[in-house]
């Protein structure tokens, strides 16, 4: 598994660039003429699964990565590094927890930009709400909160 640990001191750096972006977005009135949906501040920690062959999300190969913000199309990511996969299924515990049946969505990068601090971000298109079975869904939610992150 790809999947990589956000410390908690990881979680604040992260969530204070996401706030950053935010600002900064909303400055350049150029951006928000691009955009066809409203965006909404969203700084939490998501799933990323790889889809096999078959087009099914690849649990064994999943990576976290941190959203910072939502919109009804797509969303914004931070990532370490840049992603070289065509489509996946972006999982959001907290969407999850709350009962939300768009929890996971397929979707696809559309751009991704260099920030500081060796990261990039990531601008995601959602393509389809996708399904996932419970048990799987229940992994993933285990998973999270063992990661330092405090269920919500």
């Amino acid at each position: 598994s790809e999947e990589t640990e956000f410390t908690p001191e990881k979680l604040r750096v992260l969530r204070r660039q996401a706030e950053r972006l935010s600002k900064w977005n909303k400055l350049d009135p150029a951006i928000a003429q691009m955009r066809r949906h409203k965006r909404f501040h969203f700084a939490d920690v998501v799933f990323l699964l790889p889809l096999d062959d078959g087009g099914q999300p690849n649990f064994g190969k999943r990576f976290i990565s941190f959203c910072c913000n939502l919109s009804a199309g797509g969303c914004s990511l931070i990532h370490s590094r840049l992603l070289r996969v065509g489509e996946f299924v972006i999982f959001f515990p907290r969407l999850a927890q709350t009962g939300n049946s768009a929890s996971a969505l397929r979707a696809s990068i559309v751009r991704d930009r260099p920030l500081s601090m060796g990261m990039y971000e990531l601008g995601v298109k959602f393509l389809q709400v996708a399904t996932l079975a419970p048990e799987d869904v229940a992994i993933l939610l285990a998973s999270h909160r063992t990661k330092g992150e405090p269920a919500r």
